[in-house]
């Protein structure tokens, strides 16, 4: 087991000749990351220092071991330089310091604090706040994230004057529990390639996605490995989205919503046990569908799924895509047994997928019942999908999984809103715009009656016109009862 040091701790308490910093990074340039902060703290004639990221006119996140027990900071906004005079940089001081009650020197968790500023600050080319993620944006493992701050860019030597960035990947939880066996959903895990990571004197600075000149803040620089920066152990964050409820009701600033699946949630660990990630191989390479688990050798899933794919597997108890979850399992398929009228598009887009081994149920894996002979899904009825599919019509699958409640309506007004329907099928719609869409194919549609889920829909197709425009369509499971059954035993 590694253990880990808390970045700032020594940024705080220790002479800024001890600081250390990004390892493997480039020189920023001007303009080039607006949303930086520098904390400064004099004591004693020594000057101790942080970084953070700039949220909006008054406020600051940084990490809590870098406020805790300090009682007022300057603050150095639009500079590429720690030290001396900058075109268009300003400095003022904290009003506010406000540090996560939950937070400890004792312990990682909840290493986040806010910082308010004394005055309004004027948005420039050189001083731009970073957005915050939206509820339910969970960051996963394989995300590309950008760091910066002033420290050394070697496990012993002087702080650097100048701004630095690095680019680093992120990892799954489970991954980085293998090194330091503490991290839980506050904690997001990075390592550069080969060596690249922040170290001591980063603390408290930005780790922001970028889409073109957006940056999103999704975490703030904790802690490394005690083996040293350069070790190529994994850092540490605090990630913000869990903490964004507090940081609205502090600042006020408005907190967004995450569209999913289309206008869906991020569903939590063991929320969806039946859900299953059928992974499998195309010609161009790996590709992915939903399922459902109904026992413990058998899984459900759309039939358009299997086409020209082969090697398929099986992973459960997951909820997110990539990466391998504690409490997760992936298994060979032995047999995948295709509808046999299957017309290669739309009509008994149905498929079973039997596990090479029984599946061990836990609380993050159980099976959903099947519906009786006769239990029809009549028009009305509130359903729930879910899979890790696109949020918008244009743009990737995500790493989390997501859910959705849908009400279905007759296969007379589906006809007339997209296709002509048949009695196999079933529709959906959200309100507002809600639905499946790319990626979430063969996953599950549920009723829920209490803790258990009948499943009653296999996820087949979306609209034409966009996956946003509604409804969805889906395989009926009732209709297909004696398929499943002749080939599974299950009733």
């Amino acid at each position: 087991m590694k253990y880990f040091l808390l970045l700032g701790l020594f940024t705080v308490y220790a002479q800024i000749d001890a600081q250390r910093r990004i390892i493997g990074g480039l020189l920023a340039k001007e303009n080039q990351i607006p949303w930086q902060v520098l904390l400064t703290h004099d004591i004693s004639n020594n000057r101790y220092f942080c970084g953070g990221t700039l949220i909006s006119n008054r406020w600051i996140v940084t990490a809590a071991h870098c406020t805790y027990g300090c009682s007022h900071f300057n603050l150095r906004l639009g500079a590429i330089r720690r030290k001396g005079e900058e075109d268009g940089m300003i400095e003022v001081n904290a009003s506010e310091i406000i540090t996560h009650p939950k937070y400890t020197e004792s312990k990682h968790n909840y290493d986040i604090a806010l910082i308010k500023t004394s005055s309004n600050i004027k948005f420039t080319k050189k001083i731009r706040p970073a957005l915050l993620p939206k509820k339910g944006e969970i960051i996963g493992a394989y995300r590309r994230v950008l760091v910066s701050g002033w420290g050394q860019t070697a496990d012993v030597g002087k702080a650097s004057n100048e701004l630095n960035f690095v680019n680093l990947i992120t990892i799954s939880n489970d991954e980085c529990n293998k090194v330091y066996r503490f991290i839980d959903e506050t904690i997001l895990c990075a390592r550069g390639c080969p060596s690249n990571s922040t170290c001591y004197g980063d603390s408290g600075g930005p780790v922001v996605i970028l889409n073109k000149s957006k940056a999103t803040l999704v975490g703030v620089v904790s802690f490394v490995s005690e083996s040293g920066c350069a070790s190529g152990d994994p850092s540490g964050y605090a990630r913000v989205e869990p903490f964004l409820d507090w940081i609205h009701d502090i600042t006020g600033i408005t907190i967004a919503d995450n569209e999913r699946i289309i206008g869906g949630q991020a569903a939590k660990v063991g929320q969806i046990p039946w859900q299953v990630l059928v992974r499998y191989r195309v010609p161009g390479g790996m590709s992915y569908c939903g399922g459902t688990l109904i026992s413990n050798r058998w899984v459900i899933t759309a039939a358009h799924c299997t086409r020209g794919a082969s090697n398929f597997s099986v992973k459960l108890g997951a909820i997110e895509r990539r990466g391998n979850e504690v409490g997760s399992v992936e298994i060979p398929a032995s047999n995948v047994i295709v509808h046999p009228e299957y017309d290669g598009y739309l009509k008994n887009d149905i498929a079973l997928i039997r596990t090479s081994k029984p599946v061990k149920f836990t609380n993050r894996i159980k099976p959903a019942k099947l519906p009786k002979k006769g239990q029809v899904v009549a028009a009305n009825t509130r359903v729930f999908l879910s899979g890790w599919g696109q949020t918008q019509d244009v743009g990737p699958s995500i790493d989390y999984l997501n859910y959705v409640a849908l009400t279905t309506i007759s296969n007379e007004k589906c006809s007339t809103l997209i296709t002509n329907i048949i009695e196999s099928q079933l529709c959906a719609v959200g309100n507002p715009p809600q639905s499946a869409c790319y990626g979430d194919s063969g996953g599950p549609v549920v009723i829920l009656k209490g803790n258990e889920a009948t499943h009653v829909g296999i996820v087949s197709f979306a609209n034409g016109n966009g996956c946003s425009k509604g409804p969805s369509g889906f395989v009926r499971i009732e209709f297909f009862l004696d398929f499943i059954h002749k080939n599974t035993g299950v009733y």
